[in-house]
C-alpha cells in the first residue's frame, strides 16, 4: 500500500508491518541507522526486502 509516498511494508525478518518512506520527500528512519558493511553484506544475501526498525537495529546501532 502507498499513500503519499510512504509504503506500508512487512518487514523480511519478523513480519511485523512498518512504514518505509523511501518514495516520499522526506528521509526514511532507516537512514538514521549505521550498519557495518558485513552486517550490510550480510542483510543483501539473506533478505530481498526492508527490515522493521526493532529487527535492523539488531545488526547496527542508531547514529547519534
Amino acid at each position: 500500500m502507498e499513500e503519499g509516498g510512504i509504503v506500508v511494508k512487512n518487514c523480511a525478518e519478523c513480519g511485523a508491518a512498518f512504514k518505509c518512506y523511501r518514495t516520499s520527500k522526506k528521509s526514511c528512519w532507516c537512514e538514521d541507522f549505521f550498519i557495518p558493511a558485513d552486517n550490510l553484506k550480510l542483510l543483501a544475501e539473506k533478505y530481498n526486502n526492508c527490515l522493521c526498525p526493532e529487527c535492523l537495529a539488531n545488526y547496527g546501532e542508531k547514529k547519534k
